[in-house]
């Protein structure tokens, strides 16, 4: 299968300059910070023009995640090697989990010693114990009609389901 390197670069190339030229303002002592697949590329490319140093943060499974963002397979294989070249000239890359922390060493064979895992700083227990509190205007809201509600709060992104969410629901 060939990879699709033009329609990649040429997605990304716009932004690494503007980036590239706009880092010339920061100094030698400014460290970057990248989110998400897209800006990491972005910043691993500008440096193309003048070397800075950057720290990547990605908050996927990224070999679940970029097939879905790239579908077509020859895009996908050209997205998958810029990310893991982005990775593996950044400082450091930061994770929400080991599960995504092993991924990328897995899939995009990213040294173990790039990487850092700092959780989401979630209180589940705590979480746990308000979902029990009873709230005067959701109680007012919830008698207010008999009809069926939900409410959920989330990117709509095909990862997070909601197709599955909503099947729990109405079956």
């Amino acid at each position: 299968l060939s990879i699709d390197f033009i329609s990649a670069m040429a997605h990304h190339n716009e932004v690494a300059h503007n980036l590239a030229q706009s880092v010339k303002r920061f100094g030698k002592d400014s460290v970057f910070v990248a989110v998400m697949e897209e800006a990491s590329v972005t910043v691993w490319l500008a440096q193309a023009v003048e070397r800075f140093p950057y720290i990547l943060s990605l908050h996927t499974c990224e070999s679940l995640c970029l097939p879905t963002i790239y579908p077509r397979l020859s895009r996908c294989k050209a997205e998958n090697w810029l990310l893991s070249s982005a990775c593996k000239d950044a400082m450091g890359v930061v994770l929400p989990s080991k599960g995504c922390a092993n991924d990328l060493v897995e899939n995009f064979d990213v040294y173990t010693k790039k990487i850092k895992t700092i959780w989401n700083p979630i209180d589940c227990a705590q979480i746990r114990r308000q979902s029990w509190c009873q709230i005067d205007e959701v109680s007012a809201w919830v008698r207010s009609t008999k009809k069926f509600k939900i409410v959920h709060v989330g990117r709509l992104d095909a990862q997070k389901n909601h197709e599955l969410l909503l099947q729990a629901c109405f079956e």
